[in-house]
């Protein structure tokens, strides 16, 4: 069957536009590590951005310095903007894992670990912080994300935050440990395409 110039050309273009829109929805859909998905957690919260956590004070050692340290030593990367004021949440313990629906705020008690964790390619940090009130232990988690276009920033609405499957572990030789692993869901109010989720994994530092 022979097929005309017109047809031909016809056809190409139409498989180029496929092409381009397929590629067009991969490049908004991820912003390095962090992976957009089509389901996640639905927790409406209406509270506004908590900005003030309780000090990072264990065994007499504050670990705000160190906190600030390495954010200043792993950068928001220039395609993503600037880092964004750190936000402050808890989760209830749940057996091994760091793991629940983020509440606004931190939770009071005695601090027995902290924990740092990043995503290598955006460089967001995550800081977990265990506490005991020697009834019940929560897990306060600061998150300090980079920008991603407006999708998150500090315009956006970023709330039904999660955290999933996470492991942390102590340091001999350091007041702070490691978040080993960690992902963390939450939607924002100007990326209506899914849930966005990033993964944490351990820091790399000399504190160390």
């Amino acid at each position: 069957m022979k097929i005309s110039k017109l047809s031909l050309i016809s056809l190409v273009t139409k498989k180029l536009a496929i092409f381009l829109f397929l590629g067009a929805l991969i490049a908004c859909g991820n912003k390095g590590n962090n992976e957009v998905v089509d389901s996640g957690p639905n927790v409406n919260s209406s509270q506004p951005p908590i900005t003030t956590g309780i000090p990072p004070i264990i065994n007499g050692n504050d670990t705000s310095a160190l906190w600030e340290q390495q954010k200043a030593q792993h950068p928001c990367r220039s395609q993503y903007g600037a880092r964004l004021a750190d936000r402050h949440f808890n989760v209830p313990s749940n057996g091994y894992y760091v793991q629940g629906s983020m509440a606004d705020g931190h939770a009071g008690g005695s601090i027995t670990g902290i924990y740092f964790g990043i995503n290598p390619t955006t460089k967001d940090m995550l800081r977990i912080i265990q506490v005991s009130d020697g009834a019940s232990t929560k897990f306060n988690v600061t998150t300090s994300f980079c920008g991603w276009n407006n999708f998150i920033s500090a315009s956006a609405n970023m709330t039904a935050h999660q955290i999933y499957q996470g492991v942390v572990s102590n340091s001999f030789n350091c007041p702070v440990g490691m978040v080993n692993r960690a992902e963390v869901y939450f939607n924002s109010s100007t990326y209506p395409y899914g849930t966005i989720r990033t993964i944490f994994q351990p820091i790399s530092t000399q504190c160390l």
